[in-house]
């Protein structure tokens, strides 16, 4: 569920900070007061594109973070686990920066995140449904996805799916097969005379680094010689001023001292130490001279085998430390052009025999979507009809598939269609209906899929377009009860809806020193009241508002949705 969310320089918003809780939450305020601002500034959260103007003036970035509570969110959960962006805890904080130059940034529990991974991680818990913004309704490639939501065959669909990769992995390596046998002996002549070559040379992995930095330490012989000669002479030459020489008769100097103050004895103990490692270091030295003096022919050897890699490595394109990979690869190329596993025929076979498992499941999964599209259809319109929409008529369509092939989704491809009003034909959602009807016939769908809905936040901005009286009373009704499976947000201007809510919030424009701002206020219960009877009278309250708004407060509280 949407725990918080706090905004900050967002348009003519300064800062609003709220908390929230399950249930159905509803916003009411005036006309124009920036109720919609507060879906707007959700919507950046959520991952939509960001804007420069959207920056409060005079300030330089905007920010929008909401809080998320995971608790039986398992999906959300994987996902966040497979781009290392979980924490300890059953939650998940989002935010959102906008600088005034338009550049933005956005954050998944403080990892930095991209907003193609931040619109696919919130896709899992927030729809956003508003007349102009049905995220998924108006989707044509998610109709198929709720369908199968409604339809509860989850196991059938793993089970394609799974059979659908092994169909895949078939047909790839028949396709590698039959492109291989075109000229099959003079790829093989290739093959194996590229792999005899590699096997000569006797490539070896780490080889190349190893060889070639050898050869830039051997390149740079002299340069090595002279200063290490001139470090050998400074700590151990013949002159009696050696550092050598100088640790030792300082150490001596000490040693005869120790009687007389003990504190001493740990300073020659140290002399003594730096004496130790000064021999050890010369010894060194003096074997790294004696190599350097004796490699003029393991120089040129190196030289040799640098180029022999590097040729090879331009002859079969590929880069001098990756020789043996390609070696392997070869080998494998050659292996699987003589494995009679792996020969045209059999591939042929097991690619039938597993097309043959694939229709077999996929034909039952057509038979259930079906069965289950006809029951969706009947359940959506006579909610529409309570929602005043009595002549709709709503339809699920199926095609099939453009490709004969497999498809890891199925046989069919489905759309939801809509004749809104009589006269009409049957249109797609986006051509049908107006913004007002397209919400209605999103809260009928989200009411219909609410036992096996699996996003556990729904934001309805302005659902009770085009709509009051009874029908105002059902929308609340269907909102209250989606509200028992999901969290619910929604923007109203209908006291029949907002009554009904769990949590009321009122969203209010503040002008000081010609400054605009907006406000976000949970109300209690006298202060709601006092909203409603302003919904309901408009800015002159009486008292005969006041009662009715305290009817209708007591009576939205122990509404139970009735079929």
């Amino acid at each position: 569920m949407l725990s918080a969310l706090t905004v900050e320089n967002f348009l003519i918003v300064d800062s609003v900070v709220a908390d929230f809780e399950r249930g159905m939450t509803v916003l009411t305020g005036e006309t124009g007061t920036g109720k919609s601002i507060l879906i707007d500034a959700l919507e950046l959260a959520l991952g939509r594109r960001a804007q420069s103007h959207l920056v409060r003036p005079a300030a330089d970035k905007l920010s929008v973070s909401i809080a998320l509570d995971l608790n039986g969110q398992s999906a959300a959960s994987r996902w966040l686990k497979q781009q290392s962006m979980e924490n300890d805890e059953n939650n998940c904080v989002i935010r959102r920066v906008i600088n005034s130059e338009g550049r933005s940034q956005a954050f998944i529990n403080g990892s930095l995140s991209t907003l193609e991974q931040l619109k696919e991680f919130t896709m899992l818990l927030v729809d956003v449904v508003g007349q102009n913004n049905q995220q998924q309704l108006l989707d044509r490639s998610r109709h198929l996805a709720l369908l199968d939501l409604y339809s509860d065959h989850e196991a059938q669909l793993l089970e394609m799916q799974n059979i659908y990769k092994q169909w895949k992995t078939v047909n790839d390596q028949l396709n590698h097969r039959q492109q291989l046998s075109q000229e099959t002996e003079i790829k093989r002549q290739w093959l194996s005379q590229q792999c005899e070559e590699l096997e000569q040379a006797e490539v070896k992995a780490g080889e190349f680094e190893q060889v070639e930095q050898e050869h830039r330490m051997l390149s740079q012989k002299e340069k090595l010689k002279q200063a290490l000669s001139a470090a050998y002479d400074v700590l151990d030459a013949e002159s009696q001023q050696n550092a050598n020489h100088l640790l030792a008769l300082a150490h001596k100097e000490l040693q005869s001292l120790d009687n007389i103050d003990p504190k001493l004895d740990e300073i020659a103990k140290l002399l003594d130490d730096a004496l130790e490692r000064s021999n050890e270091a010369t010894s060194e030295i003096q074997q790294y001279l004696t190599h350097i003096d004796t490699t003029q022919n393991e120089f040129e050897a190196l030289e040799k085998r640098l180029s022999v890699l590097t040729e090879l490595a331009r002859k079969y394109k590929t880069r001098a430390n990756l020789l043996p990979e390609k070696l392997e690869q070869t080998r494998n190329e050659l292996k699987m052009m003589d494995d009679p596993e792996q020969s045209i025929e059999q591939l042929e076979k097991k690619k039938l025999a597993t097309e043959a498992d694939y229709q077999k499941i996929a034909l039952a999964v057509s038979k259930t979507r079906t069965q289950s599209a006809r029951i969706l259809e009947k359940e959506v319109l006579k909610l529409l009809k309570q929602l005043s929409m009595p002549q709709a008529q709503f339809q699920i369509n199926f095609t099939k598939s453009d490709s004969a092939d497999p498809s890891p989704t199925g046989l069919e491809r489905v759309e939801f269609m809509l004749c809104a009003n009589p006269g009409q034909k049957l249109q797609t959602l986006a051509k049908a209906a107006s913004g007002g009807e397209r919400s209605r016939i999103s809260l009928a769908l989200q009411v219909a899929l609410s036992n096996r809905r699996m996003i556990p936040v729904l934001v309805f901005d302005e659902v009770d377009s085009g709509v009051g009286g009874a029908t105002a009373e059902i929308v609340g009704r269907l909102l209250k009860k989606l509200s028992s499976q999901t969290q619910v947000f929604c923007i109203t201007h209908l006291a029949q809806i907002a009554c009904q809510a769990n949590h009321h919030y009122y969203v209010e424009k503040i002008t000081k020193d010609s400054i605009t701002s907006v406000s976000l206020t949970k109300l209690n219960q006298q202060t709601r009241l006092q909203e409603l009877a302003r919904m309901i009278a408009g800015t002159k309250i009486s008292k005969q508002s006041l009662d009715h708004a305290k009817q209708m407060l007591d009576a939205g509280s122990t509404i139970v949705y009735r079929e």
